[in-house]
């Protein structure tokens, strides 16, 4: 039932949007738009696309708590892809409740940034490092902090 309604619609047209999206939309990305600006649209987009890939295969053969993983493959494409409209975190911003975190609903409130640098016109790459720059400070901070309590609470090999 959720498909009837596109039954009758060309593969063709249905695919034309999906190709819009990926072969030339670009507005609020950090790592993609910095590939893109060194090698072309093409090695950003391939590097993208493997780097989700890489991790998810990497994950699939982690050990460790799967719903932990979910957050991670959902944030990467929104990190490395061509687009990241404000509300696309909140995809992930649910599992901050699961996962206690700083950093996605500091991404949240940075995100909404986007809106003062394009509420006229959309500006250029260097707008962006204020809001990415702190997105991956804290993210950053937050994992070098809980690696280093980590090590502070396991037992030590000292006799």
């Amino acid at each position: 039932l959720l498909v009837a309604p596109f039954l009758n619609v060309p593969l063709s047209d249905l695919a034309a949007g999906s190709g819009a999206y990926l072969g030339s939309w670009e507005f609020n990305s950090s790592i993609f738009a910095l590939v893109q600006t060194a090698f072309g649209r093409t090695v950003a987009s391939a590097a993208a696309a493997g780097g989700v890939g890489a991790l998810v295969v990497w994950l699939t053969f982690r050990r460790g708590d799967i719903l932990a993983h979910v957050p991670i493959v959902l944030g990467t494409p929104l990190v490395l892809g061509p687009t990241f409209f404000p509300w696309y975190i909140c995809w992930v911003l649910p599992f901050a409740c699961i996962f206690p975190n700083v950093t996605l609903p500091a991404a949240t409130f940075l995100l909404l940034s986007t809106w003062l640098y394009t509420w006229r016109e959309p500006v250029g790459l260097t707008a962006r490092i204020p809001e990415f720059a702190l997105m991956y400070a804290t993210g950053i901070a937050e994992w070098l902090i809980r690696r280093w309590s980590s090590r502070q609470a396991s037992p030590s090999d000292s006799p």
